[in-house]
């Protein structure tokens, strides 16, 4: 359960960077890795050194402003499910009660399973705070061959409208390689 919590908190342990809201139709970049691809917009920045524990990358947006604390991010986390034993349904209610307990001032906006043509995922959206930020996050859980893909969009809470379409276009792109 270890490996379950460090999952989860990864989004909580980064720390406040910077941001700027974004034009759906920008230029987009398609990154094939480990097992995955995703495409964002060319004017974001991508980090695939796994500076953070877990995280296989972070894509940040640009600078808003120069006085911007918060960069509005999508991250990738694969976990290891071999050793857990668990169904998806179990590992999500887990992962559900980690984010319960790590979570301060925590509302779910959505959670449910997503059936969209041959891929199916499960979407959780949810406001918290962490330090003096106020945050909006969106998730999509893929689990395939005892790994669970998790794809995470972290906005500021009250910039969220602003970068739901283009995060959405980012997690949307996400496809399993086989």
């Amino acid at each position: 359960m270890k490996l379950l919590k460090n999952s989860i908190i990864f989004f909580f342990l980064l720390v406040p960077f910077i941001g700027k809201t974004q034009d759906t139709n920008a230029e987009q970049i398609q990154l094939s890795h480990n097992g995955y691809t995703i495409s964002f917009p060319s004017t974001w920045t991508l980090d695939s050194s796994k500076k953070v524990a877990l995280l296989d990358i972070f894509i940040s947006s640009p600078k808003d402003t120069v006085n911007d604390n918060f960069s509005e991010n999508v991250n990738v986390v694969i976990q290891d499910l071999s050793s857990l034993n668990l169904t998806p349904d179990q590992y999500l209610e887990a992962n559900r009660e980690q984010i319960k307990k790590l979570a301060t001032n925590l509302k779910f906006i959505e959670d449910k399973k997503i059936q969209n043509g041959t891929k199916e995922f499960y979407k959780f959206i949810f406001t918290s705070t962490q330090g003096i930020f106020k945050l909006e996050t969106e998730q999509y859980y893929f689990i395939s061959n005892n790994k669970a893909y998790i794809i995470t969009l972290t906005t500021e809470e009250k910039k969220y409208p602003a970068y739901q379409a283009v995060g959405e276009k980012i997690l949307d792109s996400f496809r399993l390689i086989d």
